[in-house]
């Protein structure tokens, strides 16, 4: 980057390059920790490892840093005696008590990485980079559940038209109903009139009942009565050739 740093991340950056050169001479050599003490709670970490995390640190600084850090002026201004403090104590122990110094080594390091994130500039181009892979996941999700509901357009149409059926159904079920009604009532008058024409059929059978009788007595009466004139003018007729024959 370009225009000078402000003096509190000036004053961080040569902390950690004092730390480097620390770590350069009181480190023996480059074999991890754990190995090379032959120590399984000593971490697998080599001199190079420790020193690129402080270089990182120092890469940021430069490319990112500026003449502005805004109200992070004292936390960051602490980190100068903090950082004094991990290369007087910390670092002169990290060889031979690695298992407690290199956590605080690194710890130190996340610390200040945190504290300087306000106040250097991100890079545009890697920020525009994520943010289009961020979309470009977020898309290819959107597509796949578009996908996933393409086969139901079919079965949604359908049971958008049985709804609209159902809704016209009911918006037309008071006239419906009304005729209904008027049906019913002409069908309770039909069952009354059909009720009081049985009563009269009944009537009329009753009658027509008592009228076979009575035919079937004058009937009865009739042959009686006809019996008796044929035995009557058999009687005469032979009365009448006596009286001729004399």
């Amino acid at each position: 980057m370009g225009g000078d740093l402000h003096k509190a991340l000036t004053a961080i950056k040569e902390q950690l390059e004092k730390i480097i050169a620390v770590l350069e001479t009181k480190i023996p050599n480059d074999e991890p920790f754990g190995i090379a003490h032959n120590n399984w709670s000593f971490p697998g970490l080599t001199r190079v490892e420790l020193i690129e995390e402080t270089q990182s640190i120092i890469d940021r600084i430069e490319e990112e840093g500026g003449d502005q850090v805004g109200d992070h002026e004292a936390r960051l201004q602490d980190y100068v005696r903090r950082l004094q403090h991990l290369q007087s104590g910390t670092v002169v122990q990290l060889w031979t008590n690695a298992n407690q110094a290199v956590p605080a080594y690194l710890f130190t390091l996340r610390g200040l990485e945190k504290a300087l994130s306000p106040v250097l500039r991100q890079d545009d181009h890697e920020e525009a980079r994520r943010r289009l892979k961020k979309l470009t996941v977020q898309l290819r999700g959107m597509e796949a559940r578009l996908k996933d509901l393409s086969p139901r357009t079919a079965s949604l149409a359908a049971m958008v038209e049985r709804i609209e059926k159902a809704y016209n159904a009911a918006d037309q079920l008071p006239t419906d109903l009304e005729s209904l009604s008027e049906a019913r009532q002409k069908i309770e008058d039909l069952l009354r009139e059909a009720t009081q024409d049985q009563g009269r059929i009944v009537d009329v059978r009753t009658d027509a009942d008592n009228f076979d009788k009575e035919l079937q007595r004058s009937l009865e009466e009739a042959n009686a009565v006809l019996e008796r004139c044929e035995t009557a003018y058999s009687a005469a007729t032979s009365v009448g050739l006596a009286a001729a024959f004399s």
